[in-house]
């Protein structure tokens, strides 16, 4: 079943450039998120669960990792000192 947009929903997409849009049913009870249909099918592997194998995404995380700096030596007091607390972490400013 396809439902179609309103007016209003349409302009509202407009304006959020694409990106998804929070929407309530109009008893303002249950909230919802419009989002393109490109999107959701790269977010949908996510929202089904069982076919997403967290390992495909390590060299993924290894590049991000990498790009901010944690193979960095000042990192290295994270890697001997890391006791599960956040206390024990370094600081690293993200601006």
């Amino acid at each position: 079943m396809t439902v179609k947009l309103s007016s209003e929903q349409e302009q509202a997409l407009k304006q959020h450039n694409g990106c998804p849009l929070p929407v309530v049913d109009a008893a303002g009870e249950v909230a919802y998120v419009l989002l393109p249909a490109d999107l959701y099918e790269r977010v949908r592997p996510l929202l089904e669960g069982d076919d997403l194998d967290v390992r495909q995404t390590y060299p993924l995380q290894e590049q991000i990792a990498r790009a901010e700096g944690w193979n960095e030596p000042e990192m290295d007091d994270y890697n001997d000192n890391v006791t599960g607390t956040i206390d024990a972490w370094p600081v690293r400013s993200w601006q």
